[in-house]
């Protein structure tokens, strides 16, 4: 993914480089250092639908190469700005997304700047379970809150983003792998 790359890059020109030490502290450390925020790549016009489409895809891809609880929240957080879209006029709606990028860019930065997957090797590692039988599992026996916001939010966004459909459907099947 292309601002995946350089973004990656800020690694390396980091003085504590890739050092130990968990998603979560990492994330937090990077977000409030101006020097690594202010050379994340600034993205323009996140809002228009090819932006926000970029977002989306770059968003659901970092879940699918890293399921975690923190690119996990990168997916839902940006399924509720979506959602919540037509309660923001559109300066801030695009300050919101530009803040999202940011928090997205960290968590990649925090989970060691993976290489992204493909969706072939996704398609491969993830097998596809049915909307119907995704819903029913995390209905039927809940295992927490995040496995029915995790399908729930893959469903809603493969019907707001039906060109990353199968992205979405194979991020909720990640529910499923998690339990076995």
């Amino acid at each position: 993914m292309d601002l995946f790359a350089e973004v990656a890059s800020l690694l390396d020109d980091d003085p504590a480089g890739r050092r130990p030490e968990g998603v979560g502290k990492a994330w937090q450390r990077m977000m409030k250092d101006p020097e690594v925020l202010s050379r994340v790549p600034c993205v323009i016009g996140l809002s228009s639908g090819d932006g926000l489409n970029w977002l989306v895809r770059h968003a659901v891809y970092l879940y699918l190469t890293r399921p975690n609880i923190f690119t996990l929240h990168m997916v839902t957080g940006l399924h509720a700005l979506v959602v919540l879209k037509q309660y923001y006029d559109e300066e801030d709606f695009e300050t919101a997304l530009e803040c999202h990028w940011m928090s997205v860019a960290c968590v990649f930065l925090a989970v060691k700047a993976p290489e992204i997957i493909s969706l072939a090797r996704a398609r491969a590692k993830y097998p596809i379970q049915s909307w119907d039988a995704l819903i029913d599992l995390v209905t039927s026996t809940v295992h927490g809150d995040h496995e029915i916001k995790a399908v729930d939010t893959a469903l809603d966004m493969s019907k707001r983003f039906p060109m990353l459909s199968e992205e979405f459907e194979l991020a909720g099947s990640i529910v499923k792998r998690f339990r076995n």
